[in-house]
């Protein structure tokens, strides 16, 4: 038993040095890519071609138009924060972006991310979740008929039907699963951006500065599953002295110093 622990142990520990590593690696090599705004329209979405940095554009656009609405200053895209984003998406794992017990860890990463590239908005919000590219609800049923193209995703709602003859009298006509429309899918997500934090911290006047970064799931696509994208969110702004600042990361012994270890 107690060598299966300390086995276990050591793998755990090889995981997260080479996870900090890959981190470290991935946001030296990053660079700022910020989206365009525009307003989204009733068309659907190309779940096939998903464009991320376009509807990236589309959800800032609505967020904005939010924040316009309280007399609040619109967010302003800050290179630390997307190229933190787009660091997240290409290393984090699935659960940080469907569990909140990983939120220390990423508040973690992020702060030591932005200070590495040295950041001038050290007071931030970090938000990660998935979100649905299809007109479907989480627990409703589905199913998947590879001969059926009425739909592009070939998934239709409710149970698999035990008839495809129309002239039988338990036939029972299929009703596509489309994609959601632009429209649609930005005011859900500005809707879970409002159920993740108050509303009092998203029109909070610390908050000024934004990025947000879209990866779709590529196991969701095709595949006989509902079309799903990673997101994280990082608002944030310049700290006060009514904020606390965060505790300063030790650079005076040989461990610290170590990029590879300073997430231990």
């Amino acid at each position: 038993m107690i060598r299966f622990i300390t086995i276990a142990l050591v793998l755990n520990s090889f995981v997260g040095y080479a996870q900090n590593k890959r981190f470290f690696r991935t946001i030296d090599s990053s660079k700022a890519n910020f989206a365009e705004e525009w307003g989204a329209s009733g068309a659907k979405l190309d779940v096939l071609n998903f464009d991320e940095q376009n509807y990236e554009g589309a959800i800032l656009d609505e967020l904005n138009a939010q924040r316009s609405l309280k007399n609040r200053s619109v967010f302003v895209q800050d290179s630390a924060y997307n190229r933190m984003c787009l660091t997240g998406l290409a290393t984090f794992s699935k659960g940080y972006y469907t569990s909140h017990k990983n939120e220390t860890r990423v508040h973690r990463y992020t702060e030591i991310g932005i200070r590495r590239m040295q950041g001038n908005n050290r007071l931030f919000r970090v938000i990660m979740f998935k979100i649905r590219l299809a007109d479907i609800e989480n627990n409703e049923f589905f199913y998947y008929d590879r001969r059926n193209f009425d739909s592009e995703l070939q998934l239709y709602k409710g149970k698999t039907p035990t008839t495809r003859n129309p002239e039988h009298e338990n036939y029972v006509e299929p009703v596509p699963v489309d994609e959601l429309s632009e429209q649609d899918f930005v005011n859900n997500f500005v809707a879970k951006i409002k159920r993740e934090i108050s509303a009092k911290e998203f029109y909070s006047k610390h908050y000024t500065h934004i990025s947000l970064s879209l990866r779709v799931d590529p196991s969701s696509v095709g595949r006989r599953r509902i079309p799903k994208a990673y997101v994280m969110v990082i608002l944030g702004g310049k700290q006060t002295q009514k904020i606390k600042a965060a505790r300063p990361i030790p650079q005076n012994n040989a461990a610290s110093n170590n990029p590879y270890t300073i997430l231990k």
